[in-house]
């Protein structure tokens, strides 16, 4: 019922899980010929999105409570993957801040961290430029990949 509704609106109207748009924008990220890895992380929940040669590589969701719960679950797909991390870049995205704890322990085992900026596709009104440049990627991202 409120597709339809919401149709009455918006005529070509698409409604994607979280999830779905994250590996979206993800795959509009990635390099030919390049293994990236992606990670969307909230409060209590993270998102991991492993992409080579436009392909699909992983993608999960994990909650979590406390910071441990976090390490355990990341790293676990970074060793079951066989991942070298010394080679590998972490692509974060987030709208956590950046000084948050989760951040520093995920440095202790990830030396390549890179904090996605906003998509230069588009201009933002002064209050969005203001934000951190990582932030709001859950909404901006699906808006590229249409």
């Amino acid at each position: 019922k409120i597709h339809r509704k919401l149709q009455t609106y918006f005529e070509n109207l698409t409604i994607k899980h979280s999830g779905a748009i994250l590996i979206d924008y993800g795959m509009y990220l990635n390099t030919k010929n390049k293994k990236d890895f992606f990670l969307y992380v909230d409060r209590y929940y993270f998102h991991i999105i492993i992409i080579k040669n436009k392909q699909l590589v992983l993608y999960n969701k994990y909650e979590f409570k406390t910071i441990n719960d976090f390490t355990y679950y990341l790293l676990n797909c970074i060793n079951i993957l066989e991942m070298n991390m010394e080679e590998t870049s972490l692509n974060i995205m987030t709208n956590i801040d950046i000084s948050d704890p989760i951040f520093e322990t995920i440095s202790k085992y990830i030396q390549q961290i890179n904090f996605i900026s906003h998509p230069q596709a588009f201009t933002y009104n002064n209050e969005t430029e203001h934000q951190s440049e990582y932030k709001q990627h859950n909404l901006l991202s699906q808006l590229i990949c249409e």
